[in-house]
Parts: C-alpha cells; structure tokens; sequence
C-alpha cells in the first residue's frame, strides 16, 4: 500500500486521467539525449599516438605536478618542441615541493616530441579553432585532459578505446618575444568527463566518480577512485600521466547544466511556471492576437519581409 501511495505521489494525473511523466524525469532524459556518447565523440574515444592525431601529447610530465603548477600555482606554461628545455622557476610554490615528481622540462615548460615547426602549425590551429568557437558558440572546447581509461565496448571487441578522464579549461597565448606558445589557466571549472560518465552508466551499470576538488585533492586521488569503479573490468586501466591538449567539443555542455534543477536555487526551474507549462501543465487559454474575422488585405500594414511570404506567413508575421 506504501509502495502505490508513494508512486501516486510523484506522478501527476492530467485533465484525461492518465498520469503525466514528472517534469524532472522529462529534465534528465533531456539530457541524457544531450550527451553525445558514440566512439566519433573525443570525450569517448581519443585516438593517441597516430599519424593523423588532433591532439599534442605532453610527454614526460607527471599528472600531479602539472595540475598543482597549473591550477594551484596557476603559472603560465609554455609549450616546447622536442629537443626544447627550460629552467626551473627559482621561487617553487609548497605544493610543487611536495609532490617529489619534477618535470623533465623544469617548472614552466610542457614537453612535446613534435619538431619546432609542425608544433607551432598544431598550436596555432587550435587556439583559432578555439577562438573561433567561444566567438561563435559561446563556449571554450581547449582542454588539457589529464589521465585517460583504456577500456572496451564490450567482453569481444579487441578494440582499446581511450578517454579522458579529467578536463582542465585552458587558453593558448602567443608569446611573440620567443615565437612560442604559453598555456595558462581559464576562470573555468576543472571538470570530469560527463559524456564518459553516461557512457559507462549506459552500457556497464558503473558509475565514473565526480571531480571534488578540495584542498588535498589530486588527480592521482581520483585515478585511484576511477580504479575502484572500473575493477570488475579486468582488461580495463589507467594511464595515469597521458596528458593531451585538443579540442573537446563541450558545446552541449551548458544546456545540460541549465536543464539541471540542482544548479537553480529554491526549485526555480522545475517551479517555473513557463516550464511546467511546457513540459506537463499546458496553458491556459488566452485572447488571440488576432480577431478571427481579422483580414490582412482589410488592415494592410506593409511589413518589410526579409523574404517573400505568402498570405498565411504575412498573417502570422502581421
């Protein structure tokens, strides 16, 4: 009896009697139908180590020391070519001296093996191609992605596919002393990767924790978290220092979080009256706009159509 008062309780009956789905469920499969998750999708599956790569690996460099010179440290770091070394800074900030893991190429530095020209050709298209998303779309889509899970799409397949697992929004700047390139920190949240997430829920019922940063959080705190949720997945592992910087197309991302209800305050979206109208209530009948009787040839307004309208389409427009 407890069980259909309880079910009743978060269903709402319509005007014919039949229930309604909740609007917060109608939210979720929203964006759940927002999350692109096939294998074309970088977050999915990102190709390393091939020819026609659209990613820059940084080699040599441990997760940990790049997020605290990164993000706690927050230091502009340059991106070199093979071959390239630089210093390291002479003031070190405590978290950095903590970690015992220096980078080969010194402090301020991320290590690459492309030669000097092909590397400023592979930085300077994705910081257009950056810049030319975040004009048209509204959104920043560079990444260093930090730590990657090989896993499978299913007990078969001998295919290894490879993604990302933690997401840090960057920028790339021109340094036009050096003729090089600098990454540096955005204003955005270092971020897990959601569309992995629904992908592992979908498929194998496991569940990819959250970035929680905290004062002693650190990626490999994560990857060894990840681990725990993977383990009935023997084949399956981490590669806890891969490091690439690309483009990983967020462009979804911020409707998803808009059709959250957990990011408004007091319950504002699933309250929102236009919302519920939407989704569950309908509305109410209004007075036209438009008198039934209204005839435009009666009532000639000459509108300027940006393009030629018929009869219906001028009354609409009207």
């Amino acid at each position: 009896m407890g069980k259909r008062t309880s079910i009743g309780k978060a269903r709402r009956q319509t005007a014919g009697g039949r229930a309604a789905i909740p609007i917060e469920k109608l939210l979720a499969e929203a964006r759940r139908k927002l999350m692109e998750t096939g294998t074309r999708n970088r977050l999915i599956h990102t190709p390393r180590g091939t020819k026609r790569q659209r990613t820059i690996t940084i080699t040599g460099s441990a997760a940990d020391q790049v997020f605290a010179n990164l993000v706690r440290n927050q230091m502009p770091l340059r991106v070199l070519a093979a071959g390239e070394i630089v210093g390291s800074c002479e003031s070190a900030a405590p978290e950095s001296q903590l970690l015992g893991t220096p980078l080969t190429t010194g402090r301020n530095g991320l290590q690459t093996s492309l030669l000097p020209a092909l590397l400023h050709k592979r930085l300077n298209d994705l910081r257009c191609d950056a810049k030319t998303a975040e004009e048209e779309r509204g959104v920043n889509i560079l990444f260093l992605a930090v730590g990657f899970l090989r896993w499978y799409e299913n007990e078969k397949s001998d295919v290894p596919r490879t993604a990302p697992l933690i997401l840090v929004p960057v920028c790339l700047s021109r340094d036009s002393k050096r003729s090089n390139f600098v990454l540096k920190l955005r204003e955005d949240t270092v971020a897990t990767n959601q569309a992995l997430q629904e992908r592992l829920r979908g498929d194998f019922g496991l569940v990819l924790p959250d970035v929680v940063k905290t004062g002693d959080w650190w990626p490999s705190t994560y990857f060894d978290a990840v681990a725990k949720a993977v383990a009935a997945k023997p084949r399956w592992s981490i590669d806890a220092n891969a490091i690439e910087l690309g483009l990983y197309s967020h462009s979804k991302l911020a409707m998803m979080r808009d059709l959250e209800p957990r990011n408004w305050p007091d319950n504002t979206l699933v309250a929102h009256p236009l919302l519920r109208g939407l989704l569950g209530e309908k509305f109410a009948a209004g007075s036209p706009v438009l008198a039934e009787a209204f005839r435009l040839e009666e009532n000639p307004a000459d509108p300027f159509h940006v393009a030629e309208a018929d009869s219906s389409q001028a009354r609409v427009i009207e």
